[in-house]
């Protein structure tokens, strides 16, 4: 029978440290996360660049606002 020592890995190394990561590193993840998926929310509503190239949609002043 493998015993495993207090604090001790099956193969005798020290486990891994427990991480803890300061709150307003975490609030700063969170933040660029949230704008990430805003930016994602405003480009999906442009049309596409190939369409307004070709002359077959453009955006709106409404879209050009939400870029900014």
């Amino acid at each position: 029978m493998n015993r495993i020592a207090p604090n001790r890995t099956p193969g005798g190394d020290p486990p891994c440290p427990t991480i803890e990561f300061p709150d307003d590193l975490i609030a700063a993840q969170q933040a660029y996360w949230e704008a990430g998926a805003r930016v994602q929310e405003v480009t999906d509503a442009l049309p596409s660049s190939v369409a307004v190239l070709a002359g077959e949609a453009e955006v709106t002043e409404e879209q050009r606002a939400a870029e900014a």
